[in-house]
């Protein structure tokens, strides 16, 4: 009688202990799948702002795969819920447990990948947040603006400055990739004296075109053309050494002559290659030092077409040996007055 008295009471404490922890951890359910419901609903509310959608796209990760991974992630963890509702029953608790603990498992990488993306998150928003909390309602895109400034490389943003105001699809490369694609060559002009001033004193490599729709025409600022900023670059202390591409015909063309004749007058150490720009010959800029890399792309008939502008070292030194070799090859010929 003592024996079957103490097993009832044993089963009855139990279930007890069962109830409470069904309660508390359904209580948990409900508090995290209200939070990640709010998640839910700020990134589809912030989408709808052109400022936050661009920023969106400067995570670490899909914010349409994080949305989709919390629906998963709310529907296990609500499945769980149900399983611990029908499953009160003290004889069947261990059951229910199994059942449950299969589901977790199943659920875990979903959980794994949610809070790694939180992490990511978090860590990507320390410098957002401060300007979040104090911005105004109206100006909720420039506090963006200037907290995404902050996640910039300090050399871009001198090179480009107050551009990524003007043009923030600029900032997804940037920020993720050090890199800014672009086709405006008024802003080519401006970011390349910006970069000639930054590193006054380097060694510039540079492939090119003699053909007066290439850059030369271009201006910073008005009367101050590409040639002049070379000019200042070099009397400060700078060296540059330019490849020109030349078909056939231009070693007798006089315009093209003419312009190479200038660029020795100007003091850059002036090279021509008798073979056309290829997917491995290209017409860039890069410092010796691998530091900033421009990539100038032109038409069929030498026009501009558009530029690119990027920190990435290997990118530079491939750039760098790629210079270096085209000066040792038996098509390539110094000029001289």
């Amino acid at each position: 009688m003592s024996n079957s008295t103490s097993l009832v009471k044993f089963r009855q404490q139990s279930q007890d202990r069962f109830k409470a922890f069904k309660s508390h951890f359904i209580s948990y359910l409900l508090i995290t799948s209200g939070t990640t419901t709010l998640i839910m609903l700020f990134l589809v509310g912030a989408s709808h702002y052109p400022s936050v959608k661009a920023l969106l796209t400067m995570l670490p990760f899909n914010a349409e795969e994080l949305v989709q991974n919390l629906i998963f992630g709310c529907i296990g963890l609500f499945a769980i819920a149900l399983g611990l509702e029908r499953n009160t029953d003290s004889i069947n608790i261990q059951k229910g447990l199994e059942t449950q603990a299969k589901a977790l498992e199943a659920l875990s990488k979903n959980v794994a990948v949610i809070t790694e993306m939180h992490n990511h998150m978090m860590h990507n928003s320390k410098k957002l947040t401060s300007h979040l909390e104090m911005a105004n309602p109206l100006k909720f895109p420039d506090a963006l603006t200037n907290a995404a400034i902050n996640l910039l490389d300090p050399v871009l943003e001198q090179l480009f400055h107050d551009e990524f105001r003007r043009k923030i699809e600029f900032f997804s490369d940037a920020i993720k990739d050090k890199k800014v694609n672009f086709s405006d060559k008024d802003l080519f002009c401006k970011v390349y004296r910006n970069w000639l001033k930054l590193y006054p004193d380097s060694t510039i490599y540079a492939t090119s075109s003699p053909a007066a729709t290439y850059f030369w025409s271009m201006e910073s600022e008005p009367n101050t053309k590409i040639e002049d900023i070379i000019v200042e670059f070099i009397k400060g202390g700078g060296k540059m050494i330019r490849v020109f591409f030349l078909k056939s015909e231009d070693l007798t063309n006089q315009n093209t002559l003419s312009r190479m004749r200038k660029h020795v007058k100007f003091g850059v150490d002036v090279y021509y290659s008798l073979i056309q720009p290829t997917s491995n010959v290209r017409y860039f800029v890069v410092d010796k030092d691998e530091r900033v890399t421009f990539r100038i792309d032109i038409r069929p008939d030498r026009t501009m077409r558009d530029f690119g502008c990027t920190l990435d070292r290997e990118y530079a030194k491939r750039h760098k040996e790629e210079f270096e070799e085209l000066l040792d090859k038996n098509y390539t010929f110094k000029f001289n007055l």
